[in-house]
């Protein structure tokens, strides 16, 4: 599974969907995305629908309700945490990455 901490207006975290798209496409089902929006307040519910079809987002967008980027620790966006079937963080990062980037960490965590 991949977390994806964002918000419509970050630039690094609106690169990422291009990277996240290609995870996508090469693992399939294998792989679980979730982009949730940090920015409770200005991301609502309309808002992220029509980034995610503006996006071409297939996987899950949600906002972050639960206080995810509270338990994350998250400082900057976009951070990225993977995690492995056992459902452990297996590895967190801050900023941007590629795809190939994500497809190693996505493999590490599966084992």
């Amino acid at each position: 599974m991949i977390l994806d901490l964002m918000a419509t207006w970050c630039a690094p975290c609106e690169g990422m969907v291009k990277e996240l798209r290609q995870v996508k496409e090469e693992l399939g089902d294998s792989v679980v995305i979730v982009s949730v929006s940090v920015d409770i307040v200005h991301d609502t519910d309309d808002v992220l629908r029509s980034y995610a079809e503006s996006k071409g987002i297939t996987w899950t967008v949600a906002r972050d309700t639960v206080g995810l980027a509270s338990a994350f620790e998250v400082a900057f966006i976009p951070t990225l945490v993977v995690v492995d079937p056992e459902g452990r963080v297996s590895s967190t990062h801050v900023g941007y990455a590629s795809a190939h980037e994500i497809l190693q960490w996505v493999q590490e965590a599966a084992g």
